[in-house]
């Protein structure tokens, strides 16, 4: 038994003995073959990291390009609306409003104004004086002005050599003012920024060390940043093209990018190098392989749930495989269906009947349709609404199996100053069209009435008097007759031609006030006085203007004395006033005082239109009004309420309002009330006790 066993054992030990050296040299075989497809491999992977480290550079400098040029052109046009929207603000804020600019942003050299393309005006004076009188379209770098004009609109160019030493970029934008008629040339703003600002980005990538950067003029030899040195075998380039910059960048790797990404992927092969030397290291991968894919499976399942977005991965066969938690609290209403093996077309389904997709209700089919072929694509990046209000942004990427890889970022935040920008714009672009209708209906009947006045001799009644006057015998009474129709003519025109004069210039007031009250520089000029007799001139002022729509206009207030500033009390009676007649159709409008022990207030009622509920939160905002309609038919800005309200506030008090559709609004202004600053006035006004007020 003893040969046998031993015989036996010696052909186990042999085979096992062969069986090892087989398994050495095929594994042997295997590792060499997969060391060279891996030096391959990292070969591959070192171009594409140092491609991606190119691209992810030349997009950041990109953007930082559009960004400084889009500022510029911004900045230069925001002096050329100014100048359009008020010719005088050269001779009156030009300097102040450059002043603020050049402290808060020291990359401006200067900012130079150009009527008929002559310089006139330049800030700072110093040492810019040789501008002054400058001929844009006549020195030697006039090219851009003058096709700025051409063109009409915004142009760059640079970098050149200012007369301050270092090279900027030069901004021309063109002023046409809007006339009657078609807008007409004014001159030129030219702005004046250092090269620097505008190529920070570049600077910042040439000075990390790790990539060359060149800007050259397209189609040119001539370099805005970089020089024409060798560059890497590999590079980047783009075109930029923006107000007149007509650029090529080259984003290229310095040798100390080339070295670092290679060290990096030649440590990763020098390392797995290392495991092969004792090929037991074989069984030890495969003692230890299941902890390790255990430990994989946790730091994965932990690594998606720690990210704030939702993260989720389906199968080459689009099965659900797993998510992370935030995609089930964005989901909430399909999370039960998150099993692994489930079909995306049945989750998306389900969904669509539970009411998870905002988007879908009402176009149920043709919504699936839709997020199915854009899932099956896994290309684009698209947006979806939630019920909850979220907004979601969808990416969705293949992987080489063919499974597919989903992220949803939240950007509701992103989403709503989107539309409250969009909405901004839009009250702005509606604000300047009524603001122009405002400016242009009295200017019109001004300028139409002068012009009449400029040729009173045409007047029908002027021609009566004439050839009344021929007469060698004129009658007395006809002549007399016929001046006081002249003068009636003369004195009706001359009031339409006040009338519109007022308004305009109390549009040009609010502009004014609601100017310093953005700038900080509105100031309350305390003084005491009576409040019953400021209510009562501001009534009696505006009750024509009631009674010609047939609105009785009553003042029900008792007196007190004020420490406030009277010309801004009155202000905020006559816009408050003022707006219930604009509003009002018929009916009354009521003004009324009410004494409480720690305030005051003046309430002014009417029987107007009223105001919507889901309007009475924006009214008090700057240029808002009831609604636009209203705009064109009340007329007004949408300043007033604006500037009421930081008066009010100004003076430590609220103002606020109630109202009906149909059944009027009431305006309230309540100040507050020191319990020892109340006194009694004189009983020979109105025998009343009139509370100081000290607002």
């Amino acid at each position: 038994m003893k040969a046998p066993l031993q015989e036996i054992g010696r052909l186990a030990v042999s085979a096992l003995s062969r069986n090892v050296a087989l398994t050495s040299i095929f594994s042997g075989i295997m590792l060499v073959t997969l060391g060279m497809y891996l030096v391959i491999v990292l070969e591959r992977r070192m171009q594409e990291e140092v491609n991606s480290r190119l691209e992810i550079a030349a997009a950041g400098l990109r953007a930082s390009l559009v960004e400084k040029i889009s500022q510029q052109t911004h900045l230069s046009e925001s002096f050329e609306a100014l100048i359009v929207a008020d010719d005088t603000f050269v001779e009156t804020e030009f300097e102040k409003l450059a002043a603020i600019l050049l402290r808060d942003r020291p990359e401006i050299i200067n900012i130079a104004i150009a009527p008929d393309l002559v310089v006139s005006r330049v800030y700072p004076l110093e040492p810019n004086q040789r501008v002054i009188g400058l001929n844009l379209s006549e020195f030697a770098g006039g090219s851009t002005a003058r096709q700025a004009l051409e063109q009409d609109r915004t142009l760059i160019e640079g970098p050149v050599t200012t007369v301050q030493g270092p090279t900027a970029f030069i901004t021309r934008t063109p002023v046409r003012l809007h006339s009657a008629g078609a807008p007409e040339f004014w001159g030129m703003v030219s702005v004046v920024v250092r090269s620097e600002a505008i190529l920070a980005h570049a600077l910042e990538l040439e000075h990390s060390g790790y990539f060359d950067i060149v800007i050259s003029q397209t189609g040119r030899e001539d370099y805005v940043f970089g020089d024409s040195k060798p560059r890497a075998e590999f590079s980047f380039e783009f075109p930029l093209g923006i107000n007149g910059v007509d650029w090529q960048v080259e984003v290229a790797p310095t040798q100390r990018l080339l070295t670092e990404v290679s060290w990096e992927h030649r440590a990763v092969l020098i390392a797995f190098s290392a495991l092969v030397v004792p090929l037991v290291g074989l069984l030890i991968f495969y003692v230890f392989h299941m902890r390790i894919v255990g430990n994989l499976k946790t730091l994965l399942s932990n690594s998606i749930n720690a990210i704030d977005d939702g993260f989720v991965i389906y199968d080459s066969q689009d099965r659900f495989v797993l998510c992370n938690d935030a995609y089930k609290r964005m989901y909430e209403k399909s999370a039960d269906l998150f099993v692994p093996g489930t079909p995306f077309s049945h989750i998306l389904q389900e969904g669509v009947k539970r009411g998870q997709y905002t988007d879908a209700i009402g176009r149920e089919e043709e919504f699936i349709r839709q997020r199915l072929e854009a899932h099956d694509a896994a290309t684009n990046t698209t947006t979806q609404r939630l019920p909850d209000g979220t907004f979601l942004k969808i990416s969705e990427r293949k992987t080489s199996d063919g499974s597919r890889v989903g992220f949803r970022v939240d950007i509701t935040e992103l989403e709503k100053a989107r539309a409250a920008a969009e909405e901004a714009f839009q009250v702005k672009s509606e604000f300047i069209s009524v603001l122009s209708h405002e400016l242009r209906t009295p200017l019109t009947v001004i300028l139409g009435y002068a012009k009449v006045m400029a040729n009173v001799g045409l007047l029908k009644s002027a021609q009566q008097l004439e050839t009344l006057l021929v007469d060698e015998e004129p009658d007395i009474v006809a002549v007399s007759e016929a001046v006081d129709n002249l003068l009636h003519q003369v004195t009706m025109y001359a009031n339409k031609m006040e009338s519109s004069g007022s308004h305009l210039l109390t549009l040009i007031n609010d502009l004014l006030d609601y100017s310093k009250i953005e700038q900080g520089h509105f100031q309350l000029q305390l003084e005491e006085f009576s409040l019953k007799s400021i209510v009562a001139a501001v009534v009696e002022d505006m009750s024509d203007l009631a009674s010609e729509k047939g609105v009785m206009l009553i003042d029900e207030t008792q007196d007190a004395a004020l420490l406030a500033d009277k010309i801004r009390f009155k202000q905020v009676m006559i816009n408050l006033i003022g707006n219930a007649i604009k509003f009002t159709d018929y009916g009354s409008i009521i003004v009324r005082t009410s004494l409480f022990e720690d305030a005051i207030e003046i309430t002014v009622s009417d029987t107007g239109r009223g105001i919507p509920h889901e309007k009475l939160g924006r009214i008090f905002e700057a240029f808002q009004q009831a609604d636009l309609s209203d705009r064109r038919s009340a007329g007004g800005t949408g300043l007033g309420l604006a500037i009421s309200r930081t008066i009010t506030e100004m003076h430590g008090g609220k103002l606020s309002v109630t109202s009906e559709v149909g059944v009027g609004s009431t305006f309230t202004v309540r100040l507050p009330l020191e319990a020892e600053s109340i006194k009694e006035i004189s009983q020979s006004r109105d025998q009343l006790s009139r509370p100081l007020v000290q607002a």
